[in-house]
């Protein structure tokens, strides 16, 4: 298990990189109230600087900083028009270019149709651009809408998933301001080993340690390994200031593959 920290400032890197980070996920200024978006080509730019310095003074050495990019044009839902899908397609090409990325965060929904989805054909051609650079392909928190809906996942797990190559999946289990964990282990359960699922919205470093208990109560629960899911956290000084004390190196942190502190 890892934990994963969201940012939205190339600011935040420098603090978290002291901290031992092994994942980051990186949006546009002032867009996590929306959820997030694409981060302009010079925020990225000042984060790749950024790494590649830390790998060069660990030796690139495979504890690397994980790079994910989020590839959003805007808030709101993920039902995209035609200019849309042509502006994610372009981000997905320069970003991927990028060599110290090392996984892009997408999601599109169907409106079209009376029982939702995926959109399946989109999402195919973003997957196209992804594979075609090396780099992982991450579901984000658009999934949550197919939660809500109680979309049947086990028709997708083998087809549309395995099409796609997804490697991670973001999500709170459908909830807005929580995590819905039941619905989370069941879904990892749904499509298996190969995908990493990460446990996403509502978690804070004032809840991080009831969270990591939770997870690994309702695992065990679904006969779920807690190996095979993670949590992703909002940057915060607050959030610093516990990895530095280590207020929550209990049990279930012990068994985090790796303990990386925040």
């Amino acid at each position: 298990m890892f934990l994963e920290c969201c940012i939205s400032s190339p600011s935040s890197l420098p603090s978290l990189l002291s901290s031992n980070v092994s994942h980051i996920e990186l949006c546009s200024a002032e867009s996590l109230a929306v959820g997030g978006t694409t981060p302009t080509p010079g925020m990225l730019n000042c984060c790749v600087e950024q790494l590649k310095q830390h790998d060069n003074n660990n030796n690139n050495n495979n504890n690397n900083v994980y790079l994910t990019v989020l590839v959003r044009p805007r808030g709101g839902n993920f039902h995209y028009s035609e200019v849309e899908k042509h502006a994610i397609i372009f981000d997905l090409r320069w970003i991927c270019n990028e060599d110290r990325v090392d996984s892009v965060s997408i999601c599109a929904l169907d409106s079209s149709s009376a029982g939702g989805g995926f959109d399946d054909a989109f999402l195919l051609d973003c997957a196209k651009v992804v594979n075609q650079f090396g780099k992982d392909l991450t579901i984000n928190r658009g999934i949550d809408e197919l939660f809500r809906q109680n979309y049947d996942f086990a028709r997708d797990s083998e087809g549309l998933f395995g099409s796609l190559k997804v490697r991670r999946v973001l999500t709170s289990g459908g909830e807005g301001n929580g995590v819905n964990l039941g619905a989370v282990a069941a879904f990892k359960k749904c499509v298996g080993e190969e995908v990493v699922v990460v446990v996403a919205g509502g978690v804070s470093c004032d809840n991080l340690g009831g969270m990591m208990e939770a997870m690994v109560s309702e695992n065990a629960r679904c006969s779920v390994d807690l190996d095979d899911l993670s949590l992703c956290v909002l940057y915060s000084s607050t959030l610093l200031i516990t990895c530095d004390n280590k207020k929550y190196k209990h049990d279930p942190f012990e068994r985090a593959l790796p303990f990386r502190t925040y």
